[in-house]
């Protein structure tokens, strides 16, 4: 199931959107009556990321931007200004987990809350950076051209996404994928 939010700025009145943007949460789901058997189904079973590594969880964010360009005697000027994004996690669901140990059935507790938590932090880039796009776009000034604001505004756009998408990786170096949040099974 997709689900999109856009949120319509227009830029002489510049409204924001308050809510942040659904999320689509799926599962996948794991076996196993022991800890090794439930790592083996999460390294079986898991997610493949954008990068080809199968992960434990997984949340893909899609950033979109739609505008209009208004063209005048002045020049030309960003008119309505549409940023949306669609957002998926991808977590673990363990099935069977009743005929495990309850110690077994606590510690997978802590490891899908704090797994959830890292992933959470992946969304909360993806909302940050529909906020980041929205701002720079809506600050842009007119220009002579609309060709030329046309590139700016793309170009603009695509260098907020390189930046988030750094930022993605350095988050995932610094948490080790989630792992000093807790994420350990």
């Amino acid at each position: 199931m997709e689900r999109t939010i856009a949120c319509l700025v227009l830029i002489a009145g510049l409204q924001a959107c308050t809510a942040a943007p659904p999320l689509d949460v799926q599962y996948y789901d794991v076996e196993g009556t022991t800890r090794q058997a439930l790592r083996r189904s999460l390294a079986e079973r898991g997610p493949i990321g954008d990068d080809g590594v199968r992960y434990h969880a997984y949340t893909r964010w899609f950033v979109r931007w739609n505008y209009r360009l208004a063209s005048s005697a002045g020049g030309c000027r960003v008119d309505s200004l549409e940023v949306g994004l669609e957002a998926t996690m991808i977590l673990p669901r363990w099935s069977g987990s009743k005929d495990a140990p309850a110690s077994l059935r606590r510690q997978w507790e802590r490891y899908v809350a704090a797994l959830r938590l890292h992933e959470e932090g992946h969304y909360a880039h993806g909302v940050a950076v529909v906020d980041e796009v929205r701002r720079r776009l809506a600050a842009l000034g007119g220009t002579e051209n609309c060709g030329r604001l046309r590139q700016r505004v793309d170009a603009e756009g695509e260098a907020v996404l390189e930046a988030y998408r750094k930022r993605e990786r350095e988050y995932d170096l610094h948490t080790g994928h989630g792992a000093t949040q807790g994420a350990r099974i």
